[in-house]
């Protein structure tokens, strides 16, 4: 399995490749989530979403995260994981909820650290 950080740059790679020009800017880090479908990375980048009164609210019914999966063709389980969308939920021995938890808490903490740090650049 590959690491956290391979993973994260393996979605940026398709993200750049594949994904809407500006899809950095899509991203609300104030209000990312990688556990949630309407505040993860493919949540924020392919929403069918509303403003309303500066916040972004996700529609039930076309999350982004599933468009954004369509539109990428992550199709096979696990795939959305391979690229560091989301977290593995196989090829866990032990306690599964733990390493679940331990595989997100990472995700979340290499996303904005990446994030941030475009975002950094950019201000230079």
């Amino acid at each position: 399995m590959s690491t956290v950080a391979e993973r994260v740059q393996k979605g940026i790679d398709l993200l750049d490749a594949h994904g809407p020009e500006n899809w950095r800017e899509r991203i609300m880090l104030h209000e990312f989530n990688i556990k949630s479908a309407c505040n993860c990375v493919l949540g924020f980048v392919y929403a069918d979403a509303t403003m309303d009164e500066g916040s972004l609210y996700c529609s039930t019914n076309d999350m982004g995260y599933y468009k954004g999966k369509e539109l990428l063709n992550i199709y096979e389980s696990g795939q959305s994981a391979d690229y560091g969308f989301d977290a593995h939920t196989f090829g866990y021995s032990g306690d599964f909820d733990s390493r679940l938890r331990q595989d997100y808490e990472a995700l979340q903490s290499e996303w904005l650290r990446r994030l941030m740090n475009v975002d950094n650049s950019r201000a230079s």
